[in-house]
């Protein structure tokens, strides 16, 4: 750098070199700065208490919370997860059929209070309480129908491929059929209840919940094994 006259500064290309560094560097470290308080205002918003209706926090109670799975939903991201898949709350009185053995479902359930009980050919299975889902196989193998179509050589590897190939021993269900009836018990049976495309579509764009749905269909699924073979 050289001073020409009192008024008149000259610089050289390692000053100019200096100075673009100084603010480049200066840039960069307000973007990350910008960046990183965008993420801890998210964080902080996902995580403020919030007043959820009785339904949905007695289903998040149930199953949603990281109480019952460490990789949970929050209660704000749990609001926005039934509001736009239009979780709804349905009271069945006795005998109401919430899936019929052979027949393919539109719906997913989870039973809030009451009892179920699970036929097949006839025979009594055993009963659903509390937590258990109602449908899942429908909507596992609905949705893996959709996969197989442009995989059809691959082995499980999707959510909805694993659930449904371990519910049938490895083997693919193309018919997507229920396979047991599942009816109301007593008075007063309380459930929530999605539509399988609506859920679909949801899980599809939110991957991160959809592998909260898959580990709880894999607990469900064990706890149903165990308990149907104590039985029979």
């Amino acid at each position: 750098m050289c001073i020409r006259d009192r008024y008149t500064v000259d610089f050289s290309w390692p000053t100019y070199l200096f100075v673009a560094y100084v603010f480049g560097a200066t840039i960069t470290q307000a973007l990350f700065l910008a960046i990183n308080t965008g993420q801890v205002l998210r964080l902080a918003l996902e995580r403020r208490p919030i007043r959820l209706s009785d339904v949905e926090a007695r289903t998040h109670a149930l199953l949603f919370g990281a109480g019952h799975n460490k990789h949970g939903m929050t209660p704000i991201e749990f609001r926005r997860f039934a509001k736009q898949t239009g979780m709804a709350r349905v009271l069945a009185p006795p005998g109401t059929r919430l899936t019929r053995e052979g027949c393919v479902d539109d719906h997913l359930d989870v039973l809030l209070s009451g009892r179920c009980v699970v036929r097949r050919s006839g025979a009594t299975l055993g009963e659903l309480r509390a937590g258990a889902f109602v449908g899942e196989i429908s909507f596992v193998a609905e949705e893996q129908r959709e996969e197989d179509a442009v995989a059809e050589a691959e082995p499980p590897q999707t959510w909805a491929q694993r659930i449904a190939a371990a519910a049938r021993g490895g083997a693919p269900d193309p018919a997507a059929a229920s396979t047991a009836t599942v009816v109301c018990a007593q008075p007063g049976v309380e459930l929530v209840r999605w539509k399988n495309d609506k859920l679909h579509d949801y899980l599809d764009s939110n991957p991160e919940h959809a592998a909260v749905l898959e580990r709880l269909f894999s607990r469900d699924l064990a706890k149903k094994v165990a308990s149907f073979t104590e039985l029979n």
